[in-house]
């Protein structure tokens, strides 16, 4: 008899992470699908850095 009086709690239980969970999946899904997607950015060097253009360049001096 005492096991019969536990059966609804812990099935109560279960019920209740299982529809956490899937509230989880379900928020996760929306927040994907609602942000912008942004384009690739791709990486490009510059033309020329100011000390280039200024004809100087960077010398290490051994000691």
């Amino acid at each position: 008899m005492g096991a019969r009086k536990l059966i609804f709690p812990i099935a109560l239980a279960i019920l209740w992470v299982v529809m956490a969970a899937m509230a989880m999946v379900d928020f996760a899904a929306f927040d994907a699908t609602t942000k912008p997607s942004r384009p690739p950015v791709s990486m490009q060097k510059p033309l020329r850095t100011s000390m280039q253009a200024e004809g100087r360049t960077l010398r290490l001096v051994r000691g």
